[in-house]
C-alpha cells in the first residue's frame, strides 16, 4: 500500500490529467498548492485556507470539491487491504 500522501498526490494529478470533468475545479491550484494540499491533508476550509496561494476566491470556488477529493482517497488510504 503507498503511503497516504503519495495516494493523494497521485489521485490529485490523476484527477487533473485524467477525469476531464475535474480538471476546470483544478487548474487553479498551481502544483506547489496541489503538493502541499497533499502533504498537510486538511480536513476543514480553515484548514484549506492556511495553506499559501489559496485565498477566499479559491476557497469559495475549489475549496468543498478539493476537501471530498481529499476525504475520498482518505477512505481509500483508511480502507482494509483486500
Amino acid at each position: 500500500m503507498a503511503a497516504p500522501t503519495e495516494d493523494i498526490t497521485t489521485m490529485l494529478g490523476a484527477l487533473g490529467a485524467g477525469d476531464r470533468s475535474v480538471l476546470p475545479r483544478l487548474l487553479p491550484l498551481v502544483y506547489g498548492e496541489l503538493r502541499e494540499v497533499a502533504a498537510r491533508k486538511p480536513a476543514s476550509l480553515g484548514e484549506l485556507s492556511a495553506i499559501e496561494g489559496i485565498g477566499d476566491t479559491k476557497l469559495e470556488r475549489h475549496g468543498e470539491s478539493l476537501l471530498a477529493a481529499l476525504a475520498s482517497a482518505r477512505e481509500r488510504d483508511d480502507a482494509p487491504a483486500a
